[in-house]
């Protein structure tokens, strides 16, 4: 935690206090994603293909389906959830997850 004082009055009012956890929680962590690792529509189907086939542990399950709600809301991801989110998604893909082409594909017109 790192206090800093505004006009070095000793007034609790004119001090601000920053948390560094806080702000490093707030940070986007898409970028260190994998393409499909940024559609929630993927770790949806990673938590459903993990029920089914029963490769991945409850826990990892769950993680992953809250992985996919954080990713279509848009909310941010912290370091720690990122990397466990490789983990499981490697993992799930080393298991023989399939994943549908994460980009629309073109139909001609005729």
């Amino acid at each position: 935690m790192v206090i800093e004082e505004k006009n070095s009055s000793e007034d609790m009012d004119d001090k601000i206090i920053h948390n560094s956890k806080d702000e490093k929680s707030t940070k986007n962590n898409y970028d260190q994603l994998s393409d499909d690792m940024k559609h929630s529509d993927n770790w949806f189907a990673l938590s459903n293909w993990a029920k089914i086939t029963n490769n991945l542990t409850l826990w990892e399950r769950k993680f992953a389906y809250d992985i996919g709600i954080q990713i279509r809301h848009r909310r941010p991801l912290s370091d720690k959830q990122v990397s466990q989110s490789k983990k499981i998604f490697n993992e799930a893909i080393s298991l023989g997850l399939k994943l549908r082409p994460s980009k629309p594909v073109e139909r001609k017109r005729y």
